[in-house]
């Protein structure tokens, strides 16, 4: 993973750059509406990477100065040759965050992840804990980007993954805002992007 610590390192710098800017407060409080694609690593099988698309909700709910509430589901169909499962993920936890300039924020979350996988040779579900920690900075007034590292655990079946996410925010107004993300760990990557509307921010 020394590619990705040198990505996550240029995007902290950018980050770090933007500290000096003037610009409005990051919002905690909004919720994403978005369009999602997949592809799952599976070493070794003859039957290739299943991949698919699908789509994703989720949301963020501001308590106070540090502490908010995250929540998302996803659901997707991933297909190989002769293999196709549909692969459903809920997370719900908390987060909390650290100002470290007016335009960057530390920011760490905990959350309860529950996958729902329908297959078939038979459905099943395993439940685990996610853990991801990272910089959300304002590169412009109206431009985020973040960068975060993620470890999901999920037992069973599924076992472990990490995996670094790197995004960007573009307001288009203090509620309306489009967002795109890339996911890049040990178990697949990942491309999502759509809408965000914020409340109260």
């Amino acid at each position: 993973m020394n590619h990705q610590g040198a990505t996550l390192a240029l995007a902290l710098t950018a980050l770090a750059n933007a500290g000096a800017l003037h610009a409005q407060e990051l919002g905690y409080t909004y919720i994403e509406l978005g369009y999602l694609y997949l592809e799952v690593d599976q070493r070794g099988s003859i039957r290739g990477d299943p991949d698919g698309d699908g789509w994703i909700v989720s949301g963020s709910w501001a308590l106070d100065d540090r502490f908010h509430l995250v929540a998302s589901y996803s659901d997707a169909e991933l297909e190989a040759p002769g293999f196709r499962l549909d692969y459903r993920l809920t997370n719900a936890g908390v987060g909390m965050r650290h100002e470290l300039s007016p335009a960057i924020d530390l920011v760490g979350r905990v959350a309860y992840v529950r996958a729902d996988v329908k297959r078939d040779m038979g459905n099943f579900n395993e439940n685990g804990f996610g853990l991801s920690a990272g910089l959300r900075g304002l590169a412009t007034p109206e431009l985020e980007l973040n960068a975060m590292l993620s470890y999901v655990d999920l037992g069973g079946r599924i076992g472990s993954s990490g995996s670094l996410d790197l995004g960007a925010v573009f307001s288009l107004s203090d509620r309306l805002a489009l967002f795109a993300e890339g996911s890049l760990g040990n178990e697949g990557s990942g491309v999502s992007g759509g809408v965000r509307l914020y409340f109260g921010r």
